[in-house]
């Protein structure tokens, strides 16, 4: 049993540390502070992904539309200052919400401002790197086959040992 301690330990270590999680306030209370020093703004380590629109629908002036596959839904965002905002435009939109399709909207050019023709290299390399979110079925079922692997190959030689045990 000695010889799988050592292995099993550091299996548990090497998955342990994908689940590692924790929340601001738990951070700040484990490291002795105070709730009058506690700030709850930036980012926690746990809680809901964060909000990604895949897709934005301008439907009039005031309203649009925001699909999201991550949750499944669709949001209505009424009177929003960046979708109101004249001197937005489409590309300045673009640039925060990347990887965002936008449908119904048009290019608006800033008053005075005139159109620069700029060429740009349209080689884009793909490396196989994606954020979407079911990316992680890989590395589980790549976990589930080795931790059949190991139970299996525990069960065969223990099985064996028995057997000889017996006789």
């Amino acid at each position: 049993m000695k010889k799988y301690f050592f292995p099993g330990l550091f299996l548990f270590l090497l998955l342990s540390q994908v689940l590692v999680a924790q929340t601001k306030r738990i951070a700040h209370k484990s490291h002795s502070g105070s709730d009058a020093a506690f700030s709850n703004a930036g980012h926690d380590d746990f809680g809901n992904p964060p909000p990604r629109a895949d897709t934005l629908i301008w439907i009039n002036d005031s309203t649009v539309v925001q699909v999201d596959r991550w949750y499944r839904s669709r949001d209505t965002i009424v009177n929003h200052h960046y979708f109101q905002d004249p001197k937005v435009s489409l590309d300045s939109l673009k640039k925060i919400y990347p990887r965002t399709v936008f449908v119904g909207f048009e290019n608006k050019k800033a008053p005075g401002k005139k159109e620069k023709n700029v060429k740009r290299n349209s080689a884009c390399i793909n490396r196989g790197v994606s954020d979407e979110p079911g990316n992680t079925t890989g590395l589980l079922v790549l976990i589930l086959v080795a931790g059949t692997a190991v139970a299996a190959w525990t069960w065969k030689s223990e099985r064996s040992k028995l057997k000889s045990q017996r006789s």
